[in-house]
């Protein structure tokens, strides 16, 4: 959306097509060190060095409940919205 910032390792756009956009692209060095730290980042995931509290699960449907329950500060992890096929 305007005035957002596109951060991309495929499918990178030209400096007129983000312009025209009205959306910030960083330049191709800073989309190369992005793919090495997406790259790092996988291999710590598939690793298992990251771990994930989840509090409570809601369906999409429910986006309004999910974000009601994560408004009042009591969650004790992460609330997950799932999206159904």
């Amino acid at each position: 959306r305007r005035g957002g910032m596109l951060i991309s390792i495929v499918n990178r756009l030209s400096a007129p097509q983000c312009a025209e956009r009205g959306i910030l692209c960083p330049d191709e060095s800073a989309s190369e060190g992005a793919a090495v730290a997406f790259d790092a980042i996988r291999e710590l995931a598939d690793a298992g060095r990251f771990s994930l509290n989840i509090d409570r699960t809601f369906p999409l449907e429910q986006a309004a409940q999910a974000q009601e329950a994560n408004r009042t500060g009591r969650t004790r992890g992460k609330i997950v919205l799932t999206v159904s096929k």
